[in-house]
């Protein structure tokens, strides 16, 4: 078949992607107005959604129903794991297709994510052609991405939807019936309240957009070089222009590769320090554990010595107080004893040469004095005993107070490691998206430059290492460029081979 006749789009959805861009700008006018969430009240809602709809159903192979619909497509190309099935799955309310199909659209717009679902389906080229026919927008690479581009113009926009309609029977129908001048969108002042988000970018390029790039290339690339009808003259002013366009679309391919390999060098950088990150981690988790362990068994060795010392003490304790009782007992014993001056015999001489009464006294006095030493020497070594246990105890607190100490700075250095890893990883991944951003602004300049250059330099770019995807959009447009008389390439005729009908 021809290509350029499989590549035009049919009237039917170049009416219904004309109405979805007419609803799509309405809704976003009123957002930015009132700067207020769209909800289930708002009329142009339903209208967006209606018309979305219907771009989806067009040219499918499934009859509408309860049993087939658009969400079987969707169903089969998003996959079972995603957190959009599993969303729609579980929502009991809606037992049908069409209500699953209708909560996947809602929830799409609420997490602004509707945009890349369908643009991702869209890819997936098997299962647009189980699903639908020649004319639907799917099957068409300019329609599809004109209605992928709309549907990220409305990631600017808030919703705020209820997620637990019954969507089987159609969409939710109350809204309010107060329309403003301008934007002929429904005002609710008791539901919508202000919210204001930073508008997601937008990473398709409008033909406007793509004008002003190719524009800044270089000086002599103007919109009289890109014309399609003056590039037939052949003159070698339009010849110069287009190497020139072909140079400089070289460079930014060029400059654009090598940004991409400076990213990935860096990623490897910012996962090699992750992993040196997370190794120390798992060294100083290990250090803390082990002086955790010793700290524990240091304090049940203290907690030994003190149970030791308390036992040790009440011994000395029982021993001062039986020291106590025999010396008591003995003071008894020499108060009840006789007076030894009294026992002298006065009337008797010849009992002077008798032996002595035994010295009692100085007895007693011996065994007092021994009983007090050894009361002195008892409370001597408790007190020592307890200035030992005092010492040991103050050490071990200082012990313990430096290791918390220790731990607390350990602490505070994973910390800061951490949030240092994550500002590297922050700034990894908005490099990321300026090098996704840019490359894909490089092959669209690709996509709309490649006709105007001569045939020549025609085919060392076809063989650029581009994704599938583009090859084919690449190569629709080039039989777009072809002339219809001769069927040659039309920018490649030359004024000697240049037939006149042809002109």
């Amino acid at each position: 078949p021809d290509l350029h006749a499989a590549a035009t789009m049919s009237a039917s959805a170049a009416s219904l992607l004309a109405q979805l861009t007419v609803n799509a700008e309405k809704l976003c006018t009123q957002f930015q107005a009132s700067r207020a969430p769209i909800n289930d009240g708002n009329v142009l809602l339903t209208d967006l959604c209606v018309t979305l709809e219907a771009c989806l159903r067009l040219a499918s192979k499934n009859k509408p129903s309860d049993t087939k619909d658009y969400w079987l497509f969707f169903a089969d190309c998003v996959g079972p794991e995603s957190p959009v099935f599993k969303y729609v799955m579980n929502k009991a309310n809606n037992r049908t297709v069409r209500g699953r199909g209708r909560c996947f659209l809602r929830y799409g717009l609420i997490t602004k994510t509707l945009a890349e679902h369908i643009q991702v389906s869209s890819m997936v080229k098997h299962l647009t052609q189980k699903y639908y026919h020649r004319d639907s927008i799917f099957r068409h690479e300019g329609s599809s991405m004109k209605l992928v581009d709309i549907l990220y113009n409305l990631n600017e926009v808030d919703f705020e939807l209820d997620g637990e309609v019954c969507l089987d029977e159609g969409w939710p129908a109350f809204a309010i019936k107060s329309f403003s001048s301008d934007a002929g969108s429904p005002v609710s002042p008791s539901r919508l309240g202000g919210s204001a988000t930073v508008p997601a970018p937008n990473v398709f390029l409008t033909t406007s957009s793509l004008t002003s790039l190719s524009g800044g290339l270089g000086s002599n690339t103007s919109s009289s070089n890109l014309s399609p009808q003056r590039s037939m003259d052949g003159d070698s002013t339009c010849s110069v222009s287009r190497h020139s366009v072909g140079s400089a679309l070289d460079a930014d391919y060029d400059r654009v590769r090598a940004e991409r390999d400076s990213l990935r060098a860096e990623k490897d950088i910012l996962l090699q320090e992750r992993k040196d990150a997370d190794k120390a981690w798992d060294e100083l988790l290990t250090k803390q554990k082990e002086k955790c362990i010793s700290l524990a068994e240091k304090l049940q060795q203290l907690q030994r010595g003190r149970d030791d010392d308390s036992a040790r003490a009440d011994r000395l304790q029982a021993l001062l107080a039986a020291t106590k009782q025999q010396l008591a007992a003995a003071e008894a014993q020499l108060q009840a004893a006789p007076d030894p001056d009294q026992q002298v015999n006065s009337g008797d001489a010849d009992q002077t040469n008798a032996d002595p009464a035994p010295d009692v006294e100085n007895q007693y006095q011996q065994e007092l004095a021994e009983a007090v030493s050894k009361r002195l020497e008892a409370e001597a070594r408790l007190t020592a005993l307890q200035k030992d246990w005092q010492t040991e105890r103050e050490q071990h607190r200082a012990q313990i107070a430096q290791l918390e100490a220790e731990m607390q700075t350990q602490a505070e250095q994973h910390s800061a490691l951490n949030q240092k890893l994550t500002d590297a990883l922050v700034e990894l991944s908005q490099l990321r998206e300026t090098s996704k951003l840019e490359m894909k602004k490089v092959l669209l300049l690709l996509l709309f430059a490649l006709p105007l250059l001569p045939p020549h330099q025609q085919a060392p770019r076809m063989t650029a290492p581009l994704t599938p995807y583009f090859f084919e959009t690449i190569t629709i447009a080039m039989s777009a460029s072809r002339c219809q008389g001769c069927r040659r390439g039309s920018y490649g005729h030359t004024a000697e081979n240049r037939a006149s009908d042809c002109r």
